[in-house]
């Protein structure tokens, strides 16, 4: 074999050795991480079920992002097609009271497939106090049971100092003559008119027999 097959053969291997090891550098070179942001581990207490929660995360990636998806106990549950890198991406996802494990993974366009970590989430619905409705019966509390018949004794008390003390008999004593003082008034005012008619009457009488 002739020097320059050989060198020229060498110089094919160098060249075939050269790409192989730029396309393992550009594979090297394609990254994708997914961080979650919000919600944490955590118990959320929702007004009313459904409830709409909002799934934070951040890209950090070498390529475009062509979809993420919303992952909840193993089930696909939501999907993006706006997702990108350097910001903050929302899913938005309605969810019922229980117990949930959910994470993000997402795909990129050169087919890089990523996962985020998994977090657990609670959804609890919050107690609402009863509404007291016009003529319904309700249990009346012991507490406040307590409250009225110690308001009742406090009255009772009251209103018995003041009927047994001597302010108020002396009230009593002066109602009761002022009531006889009028009643006396009275009568002697209707005395002395009958006594003036009569008057009146035995004047006419005189004045009649006279003539």
């Amino acid at each position: 074999m002739k020097v320059s097959h050989i060198l020229a053969f060498l110089a094919i291997l160098l060249i075939l050795a050269a790409f192989a090891s730029a396309a393992h550098i550009k594979f090297d070179s394609q990254y994708m991480e997914i961080t979650l942001v919000f919600p944490e581990n955590q118990t959320i207490e929702a007004s009313s079920v459904p409830f709409l929660i909002e799934f934070n995360f951040d890209i950090r990636s070498s390529e475009k992002i062509e979809q993420c998806n919303l992952i909840i106990n193993d089930y696909l549950a939501a999907s993006s097609y706006k997702a990108d890198t350097g910001m903050t991406n929302i899913i938005r996802h309605a969810m019922d009271t229980g117990d949930f494990r959910w994470k993000i993974s997402c795909l990129g366009i050169n087919g890089t497939l990523s996962e985020s970590e998994e977090r657990s989430l609670i959804i609890n619905k919050k107690s609402e106090k009863p509404s007291i409705k016009i003529g319904e019966k309700q249990a009346v509390s012991p507490l406040v049971f307590f409250i009225i018949i110690t308001l009742s004794i406090m009255i009772i008390f009251i209103l018995y100092e003041i009927l047994t003390s001597e302010n108020f008999r002396l009230f009593l004593k002066r109602r009761k003559i002022s009531k006889a003082r009028e009643s006396l008034r009275s009568k002697l005012d209707s005395f002395e008119k009958k006594q003036q008619e009569w008057q009146s009457t035995q004047n006419e009488d005189k004045l009649s027999s006279g003539l």
